[in-house]
């Protein structure tokens, strides 16, 4: 079985095409959208990733943003906002951290007709990172397939598929990026475990969406001793953290423990 079996196992599609990044994955499928006639994105107001919106308004889509439940699609909001003229793009464990309705977001998409593109950098080789008209994935450095290098795209549809031009993949990589597929089982397991132990470790503080299988651990703060009281903690635990609001995370006061910059054990 070679790589592109393997990516193909773990996303459930059949036709896979690697890029240099997930910005350019990203880009290519942005720039499809306008192809098959769409004039309107519709992405999560917080969560997702820095570049959904510049690339949308590059390729002149309107950019709609839905209402989220710290990154979590209000499902109300987003069904309100749909029509057959948009696409959408998710991010399906925003910020890292909350999983998305997504069987519940395509559907909804399926019934306007419109196209879903699943951002799977964070839920790779989940149920949550096989769900979607198009999945997109970076492979670059601190994601689940940590590579530090490239991306892909993966989906079902053959006309898109062949619709998709111009992508590059320095093919010297495809050993590592095989490597990293093995190795991203081992890098969800030690994931889990260390973000298990930190919701159990700070378990008096307020921690969002606390029950998902999510990979970095954020965490509101009311108060000044609050946030020092977290970053003490990752300080001596050795977490790497980042300080909200900041759009790929939260738009709020909060600390997010960086699980996914940790290193697999020896």
């Amino acid at each position: 079985m070679d790589v592109f079996d393997k990516i193909k196992e773990i996303t459930g599609k059949k036709y896979i095409k690697l890029d240099k990044s997930g910005d350019h994955a990203i880009k290519r499928i942005i720039a499809l959208c306008v192809l098959f006639g769409k004039d309107r994105l519709l992405i999560q107001d917080q969560g997702g990733w820095l570049t959904y919106k510049s690339f949308a308004r590059r390729n002149g889509l309107m950019v709609v943003e839905v209402k989220t439940d710290y990154g979590v699609i209000d499902l109300a909001d987003f069904e309100n906002k749909l029509t057959p003229n948009c696409a959408v793009l998710i991010n399906s464990l925003a910020g890292y951290f909350a999983e998305q309705p997504i069987e519940k977001i395509f559907e909804l998409c399926q019934s306007k007709q419109c196209l879903l593109i699943n951002d799977i950098s964070g839920s790779v080789g989940t149920k949550n990172g096989m769900i979607g008209n198009i999945l997109i994935c970076s492979t670059g450095t601190y994601k689940p397939i940590n590579l530090g290098y490239g991306g892909f795209i993966a989906t079902n549809d053959e006309d898109l598929f062949n619709k998709i031009v111009n992508n590059v993949f320095d093919e010297k990589k495809l050993p590592g990026l095989e490597r990293e597929v093995d190795r991203l089982e081992a890098r969800k397991k030690n994931f889990r475990k260390i973000s298990t132990q930190i919701k159990e470790d700070l378990k008096d503080m307020n921690i969002l969406h606390r029950e998902d299988k999510g990979i970095n651990v954020v965490i509101k703060y009311d108060n000044q001793e609050q946030k020092e009281r977290i970053i003490n903690y990752c300080k001596e635990k050795n977490y790497p953290f980042t300080e909200c609001p900041r759009y790929i995370r939260v738009l709020d006061t909060a600390i997010s423990i960086e699980v996914k910059r940790l290193p697999l054990p020896d």
